[in-house]
């Protein structure tokens, strides 16, 4: 490997970092780049506590999604200082699913929790849809998702970063598949409640 080709994490001279809490992140004067050339996130500086919930918005390429891949160092290059404490759970735009029952799906090789996986199902709105299945959350899902739904995608994909039980979730516009009922029952159920 080429050490250009390494992930570079520095911290800034005359930058006293500090220890985080669980659930914390912080960036200071912080650029990552896809390339050696222009970085795409320039100069970002944040701070974000254990228990707050932070909104991004931007127009369509301004940069809202690398911010995330950034967090969990998915950008090949990076300048400037950032840290974190505890695991993040990530759900992406668009949802991967796994080739697997949807509850593998969801418990993603955890331990299985019979108790909260059925609160995790309840919150993510998917009761309803796992009794349209023949085998419920037995069934098996096929290649890339074939057989469910946009709106499932994302919701199981919801569930697998909600029943992880990390201390920090990414969420990279998980509502847009959804109607706006269910997103409202996400947003109070999953987003702020769970």
């Amino acid at each position: 490997m080429k050490s250009t080709d390494m992930i570079c994490m520095e911290k800034i001279e005359n930058f006293e970092g500090k220890n985080l809490d669980i659930g914390e992140i912080e960036m200071k004067s912080f650029n990552c780049y896809w390339q050696e050339k222009e970085p795409v996130l320039k100069d970002i500086n944040f701070e974000i506590k254990k228990g707050e919930y932070i909104g991004i918005v931007g127009k369509v390429g301004s940069g809202k999604s690398s911010l995330l891949r950034c967090i969990f160092k998915e950008v090949p290059k990076y300048r400037g200082y950032f840290n974190f404490q505890g695991r993040i759970a990530y759900v992406e735009q668009e949802p991967y699913i796994f080739n697997k029952i949807i509850k593998e799906n969801i418990i993603f090789g955890a331990k299985y929790d019979e108790e909260y996986y059925n609160r995790v199902v309840q919150a993510c709105c998917l009761v309803d849809d796992l009794k349209l299945f023949d085998y419920g959350d037995q069934t098996q899902i096929g290649e890339r998702g074939a057989n469910i739904s946009g709106g499932q995608k994302a919701r199981i994909s919801l569930a697998r970063a909600v029943y992880s039980q990390a201390d920090i979730y990414l969420l990279d516009d998980p509502l847009s598949a959804v109607d706006s009922k269910v997103a409202k029952l996400l947003n109070e159920n999953v987003i702020q409640g769970c």
